[in-house]
């Protein structure tokens, strides 16, 4: 059975009834994850200034033998050890947001409102391995790419976040070990989860190097995971947030939808079981 152990930060502090909420979301985690392991996550709780209400920072795994990990998924592959010590995964919490807290009995959660529990439940799913990180191709790089998206350099990205983690008041500090020098690895940031991808659009065939990268078409096309019933998000490049927006599916209600508005979920859904399944995880049945 995994352990998802949850540490807090004394200058980030979540009041005692956010933390029982993120501990209930990790519990739930916890009960159907059957791998032999331990998940280390920092909580934070923060004024984010970023226009969210919550992120997952995963630390990453890059090596020749694999696509990009999270630190989890690495554990899972043996390529780090199960039960390291090391934080494994950064989640942070929006104070300003006025989330829905309680979990027993099931509160009501309205349009415009978030339940805590279920936000934590979602991001904790991006640090096991939900994640399609890519970065929108530049207009102006070429007209073939318009609207696409695009798996990138790991430096972008990790510039990206670090830009916004300094807008957080207090400042999120990222552990060193959390990402592999780019500069050494020159891997993109191509993940288990997007290997699932396939692309509706005729001109985009899988296997080819530079439609591997493709994460997303805009109005060009759409994509599917191995099949039509999970459809992942798709935008243009005016609309892309690094780290969000190709993380996610749409089509029907999904704990992993691109926002947990409204929704509550006492336990992770049937699909965000179903993705992890496909992605390497033991994962009990409901």
């Amino acid at each position: 059975m995994a352990i998802i152990n949850i540490r807090y930060v004394p200058e980030a502090m979540p009041t005692n009834k956010q933390k029982a909420d993120i501990a209930y979301a990790a519990a739930q985690w916890t009960k159907i994850l059957n791998d032999d392991l331990s998940i280390n996550v920092q909580v934070w709780a923060v004024s984010m200034n970023i226009g969210l209400n919550t992120i997952c920072i995963p630390g990453f795994y890059q090596g020749a033998d694999h696509p990009t990990l999270t630190r989890p998924q690495a554990k899972l592959l043996g390529a780090i050890a199960g039960h390291d010590l090391n934080i494994d995964l950064i989640v942070v919490i929006d104070t300003a947001t006025p989330w829905v807290l309680g979990t027993d009995p099931a509160p009501e959660v309205a349009t415009g409102q978030y339940s805590l529990a279920t936000t934590v439940m979602h991001e904790l799913c991006h640090g096991l391995g939900f994640l399609g990180l890519c970065d929108a191709a530049p207009r102006a790089l070429s007209s073939s790419l318009h609207g696409l998206g695009t798996y990138t350099a790991a430096d972008r990205l990790i510039k990206l976040l670090n830009l916004a983690v300094k807008v957080m008041d207090p400042n999120v500090d990222i552990p060193a070990h959390f990402f592999p020098d780019p500069s050494k690895t020159g891997f993109a940031v191509r993940t288990p989860f997007a290997n699932l991808f396939k692309y509706t659009n005729a001109k985009l065939a899988k296997g080819e190097p530079t439609n591997d990268y493709t994460a997303f078409m805009g109005d060009n096309g759409s994509i599917v995971i191995n099949s039509s019933e999970y459809i992942v998000l798709t935008a243009d490049d005016l609309k892309f947030r690094p780290f969000t927006t190709c993380d996610h599916i749409t089509g029907a209600d999904y704990l992993m939808n691109p926002s947990t508005e409204g929704q509550y979920y006492a336990v992770p859904d049937a699909s965000s079981r179903d993705i992890l399944r496909r992605i390497g995880w033991t994962v009990k049945d409901d």
